[in-house]
């Protein structure tokens, strides 16, 4: 019935029939209580392979008629069709290039650019944040994805000279607002008790000693808060750099410098700490 059909890949439903077929044969064969049943379970072995051919015949010519139309969907969909027709018959025809031809042409490339720094007072962090933001699209969006995000000089270095899109970056509102600063003393007390040799009219005994441990440790805290506003424009630089998307996305942080002076027997300290 599903070869007297008329879907177009009629052949690899085919094919997970048969799979199908085979797995339950398999498990009827190794239960003897499904044997008595079922003696004879059928199994297709030599239709196996002329049919997986025809299945990766059909996923072929249908990736190549997608390819045709240079659209990135078309691309991805033909792609995915060529890696079924591989996993079908590996390496048939020459799939293989295709698959590597179709990933290319529905992968977007993207170039982010620096973020523009009017102050060398924040030029270090911008860079920081710039390298924090490439790090996060390329882990997310891994070489395998179908987006591809290169930094300026990756992209000078692999001559991408017509991306698919370009995201810029742009700092405003940004300012630096309130600063605290605070100290604090906390005292710090320890006993130890002391086993201590003692002489006594020429015997030695032991008593016990306590020692009484003293200090203070003086914490200073220094905190500026920050804030800002991120500006986030994607350019379809394919179409004239039209602005595709565009997102303001505001941040607050709090910088905190902590730090601790210590006065008094160090045997008051926790070694543990």
């Amino acid at each position: 019935l599903t070869l007297s059909g008329t879907d177009r890949f009629k052949w690899g439903e085919t094919v997970r029939i048969m799979e199908t077929m085979n797995s339950l044969s398999e498990q009827i064969r190794k239960v003897p209580a499904a044997r008595k049943l079922i003696d004879n379970p059928k199994a297709f072995t030599s239709e196996m392979r002329p049919a997986k051919e025809k299945a990766a015949e059909e996923l072929y010519k249908a990736g190549l008629e997608l390819m045709e139309t240079g659209n990135k969907q078309d691309a991805r969909q033909a792609y995915l069709y060529f890696v079924e027709a591989d996993r079908q018959i590996p390496g048939y025809s020459d799939v293989n290039s295709l698959i590597r031809e179709a990933k290319k042409k529905a992968t977007y490339t993207v170039i982010v650019e620096q973020i523009p720094v009017f102050s060398e007072l924040y030029a270090l962090s911008a860079t920081f944040f710039y390298d924090r933001v490439m790090g996060m699209l390329k882990y997310n969006f891994p070489e395998k994805s179908f987006v591809n995000f290169y930094s300026e000089n990756e992209a000078g270095n692999l001559r991408i000279e017509h991306p698919d899109m370009v995201m810029k970056m742009n700092f405003y509102d940004f300012h630096i607002g309130r600063t605290q600063h605070s100290e604090s003393e906390q005292p710090l007390s320890k006993s130890v008790e002391e086993k201590v040799k003692v002489t006594r009219k020429d015997t030695i005994v032991y008593e016990t000693k306590i020692h009484n441990y003293q200090g203070t440790i003086k914490v200073i805290s220094d905190q500026v808060f920050t804030e800002g506003m991120l500006r986030v424009d994607v350019i379809d630089f394919q179409e004239n750099d039209r602005i595709v998307m565009t997102e303001r996305l505001p941040g607050q942080f709090m910088w905190n410098n902590s730090y601790g002076v210590f006065v008094g027997d160090r045997e008051v300290l926790d070694p543990n700490h």
